[in-house]
């Protein structure tokens, strides 16, 4: 679903579009959706809601299951040990460093184990 690349900042996972969309608003509630830029208007062009049902519907609910977390809470997640951004941040050799990317198959790795184990059908 991501196109871009995700980089590993030092606070955490970050697709640099998405960041640089939100900066402006630190600690307070996003009122306003994501623009492309510029158009030939010389206005923000929003981005519509365009993806195939089936997308929506994961979208839909991932933000239903971590709409009630915090900031903080969201962050405690990327930062787990042996997440896609800890291994990615190790392998770099620092944790101060800015923009080394994440691997997508790493991150699709990651993500596929934690389904498995959160949805595995009991004995």
């Amino acid at each position: 679903m991501i196109r871009e690349r995700v980089e590993a900042w030092q606070y955490g996972p970050v697709v640099r579009s998405v960041y640089d969309a939100f900066k402006g608003y630190g600690k307070y509630p996003i009122t306003k959706q994501a623009s492309t830029g510029f158009s030939k208007e010389t206005e923000k062009e929003e981005i519509k809601k365009d993806a195939d049902p089936e997308t929506i519907q994961i979208l839909d609910g991932m933000r239903d299951c971590y709409r009630e977390r915090s900031g903080l809470q969201l962050s405690k997640l990327t930062h787990e040990k042996d997440s896609p951004w800890d291994k990615t941040l190790s392998a770099a050799g620092s944790p101060g460093s800015f923009g080394v990317v994440i691997e997508k198959g790493e991150i699709e790795r990651h993500y596929e184990e934690r389904i498995r184990k959160n949805f595995q059908k009991p004995d």
